[in-house]
């Protein structure tokens, strides 16, 4: 009688702390989204947005332009912040800038500043508007 060839052996997968690669995969993916992703999020809603700038007062009646604006800042961090202020012609094109930068403006808080903006000579200034980068 002849006995049955042994059958080939599959290899077992390797395993780290019990766990078969397929489960690692498939544990470290499911951290990521359970972890990451809010992560990603909860500094995106700390970190941007959070600040908003306004004109209160546009004088371009001259080579230079005297500007007032407000920041505050709606997010629950202290921050600082660069607002760059801009005049513009009748079209919208920027015919001057400049960039001030507010430091350690508290969470909440609203603060004014006056700020002046030489623009191109000869322009025909028509307004202001502000930004926060």
């Amino acid at each position: 009688m002849t006995s049955p060839s042994p059958s080939p052996q599959t290899p077992s997968p390797k395993r780290l702390r019990g766990l078969t690669r397929g489960r690692l995969v498939a544990l470290l993916a499911a951290v990521v989204v359970c972890c990451g992703i809010p992560i990603a999020a909860g500094k995106g809603f700390l970190d941007s947005n959070r600040a908003t700038a306004e004109i209160v007062k546009c004088d371009v009646a001259g080579p230079v332009a005297r500007v007032t604006f407000t920041i505050t800042n709606g997010g629950l961090l202290s921050g600082t912040f660069d607002v760059k202020v801009r005049v513009h012609d009748g079209n919208g094109a920027s015919i001057g800038e400049t960039t001030e930068r507010v430091p350690n403006l508290h969470a909440g808080a609203t603060h004014t500043r006056d700020t002046a903006v030489r623009y191109r000579q000869g322009a025909n200034a028509k307004g202001c508007d502000v930004e926060i980068e």
